[in-house]
Formats: structure tokens, sequence, C-alpha cells
């Protein structure tokens, strides 16, 4: 859809193919950004694409000319890109998902090997650092602890260390 716009946003740019080619105008400029948006769009796919095709629909299309394909068979080519586009992601998704499966169960496992790891079991992991003083806060009691939040890989996304307030 985002290349259906796209498209559509050039063809209202370029009122003339020769100022399509000078770049050095604001109209220019903003056209050529478009375009160029529109190429990275197409080599980001993977698709194969006839570059002078999408620019000669685009001529066609901006000077009012009738299709040379039929518009329903468009609309059914590009509701067919936008499926499968989808699939292709989604199937990505989910192969990154198992990957980040395997790699969050043989982390939690290798750190519950390690000295003073606690998991509950919802399978959260903690260490005690420091244990704490007093009696035990009861189920109306509220606490105040330091804690710190970090991925797999190390990079921490939390800590209230760093804020310097538990």
């Amino acid at each position: 859809m985002r290349l259906v716009f796209a498209l559509m946003v050039l063809a209202v740019l370029m009122a003339s193919p020769a100022m399509a080619q000078d770049v050095s105008t604001e109209k220019g400029k903003l056209s050529y950004a478009v375009g160029w948006d529109i190429g990275e769009d197409i080599k980001r796919r993977g698709a194969e694409f006839d570059v002078e095709t999408i620019i000669a629909a685009i001529r066609d299309s901006s000077a009012g000319r009738d299709p040379q394909v039929p518009a329903e068979e468009m609309v059914a080519m590009l509701t067919e890109l936008q499926r499968k586009v989808r699939q292709e992601q989604a199937e990505a998704f989910q192969k990154l998902a198992e990957e980040n499966q395997q790699k969050s169960e043989e982390f939690l496992q290798k750190n519950l090997s390690k000295n003073g790891i606690v998991a509950l079991p919802s399978g959260v992991q903690y260490r005690v650092i420091d244990e704490g003083e007093g009696s035990r806060p009861g189920m109306e009691s509220t606490v105040k602890v330091h804690y710190r939040g970090s991925k797999i890989d190390g990079l921490e996304f939390d800590s209230s260390f760093a804020r310097g307030v538990p």
C-alpha cells in the first residue's frame, strides 16, 4: 500500500517530465526525494519490478491517459503483492521468534546454574545481591528495591541504580 501511495504522490508531483529532471528547485528536490524513496522501497521489497514500466505508468497516469492494464487487474495484482509481502514478513517474524525463544531458553538454563540465582514458578530469575535487614514485608507492605534489568546480550534497559532512587 505504501508503494501505491508513493506512486500516486509522485504522479501528482510530476507535472511535466522536464521538471522531474530539475533538482535545483524545491519541487524538483521533493520529486526526486519521493522517487528515491520509491526506489529504496522497491529495492527493500526484493521483488522484480521493471523501473521503466513504473515510470511509463506514472507518466500515463499523470497525463490522464487510460491505463495499459485494466484497473481490476491492477487491483488484484497489488492485493496479491500485499498478501505475499505480509506472508513473507509473518514467516520472517516467526523465524525470528523461534530463534529468540531458543536463545532465551538457553540463557535461562545457563543463568540458573550460576551461584545464587533463584527461579520463580513464573520463570523470572533473580539474584539477591545484599540481603535486607528487618522484618519480612507482608501482603499490605510497601517496599523499595534497587534493581537492574538487562537483556540477554547484557544491554541494560532499566536500572534504579542509574536513576539513584530505589
